[in-house]
């Protein structure tokens, strides 16, 4: 039995006694007798499915936005039932719809189900205009005791699990910046270990992902809460990247250097604490300002020592504070994402900065729906296989004239998954609960069915296995007790009768053979051997923005139009190659051992796409520190080795396996976090030792006329390239960990040559 927390209990206990009070009001106090069944089924999925959480004022607007949708539903549904043509196309169009709109999860999501059950029923019954306000009627108390039940029953949730797993990542990456720049005054006490802090980040991280990938319900884009919540995720991952770098920095230190190392730190435990115990949400105004004095600092330092013809110690110093300023940057980004996933206002920041994105700008849910529509996408192709599916089950019901047709539909439903292993395993599993509870049902029946008040005692007592046993259980036991359930529900409603559990073992059957059609014929083994495909694609596309990116920094304006179009293909493939990853993780289970080369080629892509908007935003500050020289084809040049050698090593993966190949693709797989143990890079080639000498020369040249006007200050030109110089060796390094995730345990050998794909492809 699993049910952290006792949510599962406090919920399947709440609907188990709201339930049959909302019927007894529906049917006997208003005397609607085709409104019951909205009430009952409404209310049922709306304190199941639907437990939306957050702050009492979004769950209440979320429950009736819902409610609104559901509404809507019927009326949809009611008229589309005069016509089995328009039945069927309707039922195409909406499922595949609430299916796709999937996509933008939080409450979105979580909406689904409660949305698309009224219409199922509706379309189901045939025509029945003359009964539509009684089923309005009908469903409005559904809403209005849910919301109730909802807000005044047990409304406080345990703390999500996934955040506390956020937490302990915050926590890790704290102390792993405290080791890497350790305050001045701690030399008398104990040294920290780094290398055992970086193991706990590891660690933590994994933990984290654990906890998240694979969860088609996990937080998403629907809400700010909810999308702060992933952001946070994501630039966790960035971090554990940028922390597990060490350059080589020598011992040149600004003064600043320590604070802001310090505050970085306090900037991570203060958001572990918000998201993980409760706590105030954390400031980062703090950093920010710390953040602009530090760089103001380097850009004066840097003026100073080239006015007085120190250009040789400049470099050294600024690669220096180069690690330590990203590591504050995502700190802040952290910290500031955090404030919004705890329900906090987002803080203004007088600097800006110097660079960091907005995180209160709510993204466009257009633009999330619009990058996946392709086929490529597998949500896409999901919601068409959900979409045909539901049509397929009302044309059977149509035809058939079944019984309780909307159980055909619910049935495809429960067993419709993403390959055709998965769909077959879990219909075998809902018509064994169907037969079992079928069989309590008629023993049931037999033995109480001449008194009704005894089958009103049964009453919440299957309505609360019904909403308990799926999740605390199993999906059989769960299919057991909601046949039960319908069996007594429909003994009170119409008198004791074998009857309606015939018709249900029926219908389920009906609904589990068509999801299984479905299945075979469309993409039957799911998206786990196009993984590797959409990783490819994203890696790609994000290195070609990198370049774009550089050739933006080497040429200036020109190159917008192109930079924007790699922007824009670049966040579409991470996407798509996010998602791909997340649904086949939820197809065949988080304990599959690819899950972490996934998860890290995924999170790399994502990590190159933000390191190119940054460097997008390092051309447009001050002059071009390019300009006169060939060091801007030198950095584009860089920048084109970094796609080569990121490409290729992505290339590993291989694009299209078959089922079988996947399958011992993931059982060769040995991928562990020592790999990430390697040394940094070094031996970058000629073009990045030619980069160099370049940059030297600069610096060099930048020394007569450092004294420049304050609109052209030759410091800010020497961070800008210096640090677009740095860029490119930490993405270097980031390519040779994309080629230890993709290799086998050697490290050298393909995991799966790419030759076999050709040859089955």
């Amino acid at each position: 039995m699993h049910d952290p927390g006792h949510l599962l209990f406090r919920r399947a206990l709440r609907v188990a006694i709201v339930l049959p009070l909302a019927y007894l009001l529906t049917e006997y106090v208003l005397k609607m007798p085709y409104g019951s069944t909205y009430t009952v089924f409404g209310t049922f999925v709306l304190l199941s499915f639907a437990d939306f959480g957050g702050p009492t004022r979004d769950r209440a607007r979320a429950y009736i936005v819902t409610g609104l949708a559901g509404l809507v539903a019927i009326i949809l549904g009611t008229f589309a039932a005069l016509n089995p043509i328009a039945a069927v196309v309707c039922t195409f169009i909406v499922g595949a719809g609430l299916t796709y709109s999937g996509l933008l999860r939080g409450y979105v999501a979580t909406a689904t189900m409660a949305i698309l059950l009224p219409f199922v029923i509706a379309v189901t019954a045939g025509p029945g205009l003359d009964q539509l306000p009684q089923r309005l009627a009908g469903f409005v108390v559904a809403i209005v005791v849910s919301l109730a039940a909802a807000l005044l029953m047990w409304p406080s949730h345990t703390r999500s699990a996934l955040r506390q797993r956020v937490a302990d990542a915050m926590d890790a990456s704290a102390n792993v910046i405290r080791a890497m720049w350790p305050p001045s005054d701690s030399s008398g006490g104990p040294a920290i270990d780094l290398q055992t802090r970086q193991r706990e980040l590891t660690e933590a991280h994994h933990r984290m992902r654990e906890q998240f990938d694979g969860q088609l319900m996990r937080p998403g884009s629907a809400t700010s809460r909810d999308r702060a919540l992933l952001q946070t995720i994501d630039e966790l991952g960035r971090m554990r990247i940028i922390l597990r770098w060490e350059p080589g920095s020598g011992d040149y230190k600004m003064p600043g250097d320590e604070g802001l190392a310090r505050c970085s730190a306090e900037a991570m435990s203060s958001s572990a604490d918000a998201i993980g115990r409760g706590g105030e949400a954390p400031h980062s105004k703090a950093l920010d300002h710390l953040r602009e004095e530090h760089r103001l600092e380097l850009q004066k330092w840097s003026q100073e020592q080239l006015s007085e013809g120190n250009s040789q110690i400049v470099r050294p110093t600024l690669d220096a504070g180069f690690h330590l300023r990203l590591t504050a940057a995502m700190a802040e980004l952290i910290a500031r994402h955090t404030r919004i996933a705890v329900g906090a206002p987002a803080e203004e920041h007088p600097f800006g900065g110097w660079g960091l994105p907005s995180v209160d700008k709510e993204p466009s849910p257009l633009r999330i729906l619009r990058n996946h529509l392709t086929f490529r996408s597998p949500w896409f192709r999901n919601s068409l296989r959900a979409g045909l599916a539901l049509a397929l089950a009302v044309s059977v019901v149509y035809l058939t004239g079944v019984g309780h047709g909307f159980w055909v539909v619910l049935g495809t439903l429960t067993a419709l998954r993403l390959d055709v292993l998965g769909t077959g395993k879990t219909a075998v599993q809902a018509i064994l609960g169907t037969i079992g509870g079928f069989a309590v049902g008629t023993v049931l029946i037999l033995l109480l069915g001449n008194t009704p008040w005894a089958l009103w005692i049964l009453l919440p007592i299957a309505i609360f296995l019904s909403g308990f046993t799926p999740g605390a259980i199993s999906l059989t036991v769960g299919q057991g007790s909601f046949t039960v359930f319908v069996i007594v529900f429909y003994g009170i409603v119409a008198g004791p009768s074998l009857e309606t559990g015939e018709w249900r073992v029926v219908d389920v059957g009906i609904g589990l053979a068509i999801s299984l059609i479905v299945s075979l014929m469309m993409w039957p083994r799911g998206v786990a051997t196009r993984v590797n495909e959409s990783l490819i694609a994203s890696v790609h596309a994000s290195t070609a923005y990198l370049v774009a990116a550089y050739e933006r920094l080497a040429n200036g304006p020109s190159s917008d139009k192109q930079l924007e179009a790699a922007a824009t293909a670049a966040d579409a493939a991470v996407s798509n190659a996010y998602e791909s990853f997340d649904l086949a993780i939820a197809q065949r289970g988080s304990g599959q051992e690819l899950g972490p080369t996934w998860s890290f080629v995924a999170n790399a892509a994502g990590h190159i796409s933000a390191c190119a908007d940054l460097v997008v935003f390092l051309a447009t500050v001050g002059s071009n520190p390019t300009a006169g020289s060939n060091t801007g084809e030198l950095l584009v040049t860089c920048a084109k080795q970094v796609q080569a050698s990121a490409d290729a090593a992505t290339d590993n993966l291989c694009p299209s396996l078959t089922e079988k190949q996947t399958q011992d693709y993931c059982n060769r797989q040995a991928f562990t976090s020592e790999q990430f143990e390697q040394p940094q890079v070094s031996g970058l080639g000629n073009t990045f030792a030619q980069l160099e000498t370049q940059v030297d020369t600069c610096l060099a040249d930048w020394q007569t006329g450092a004294a420049t006007p304050s609109d052209d200050p030759v410091g800010q030109r020497a961070l800008v390239l210096v640090w677009a110089e740095e860029w490119l060796i930490h993405l270097m390094w980031v390519t040779s960990r994309i080629e230890a995730a993709t290799t086998a345990d050697s490290g050298s050998a393909s995991l799966m040559p790419i030759e076999s794909d050709k040859a089955t492809a």
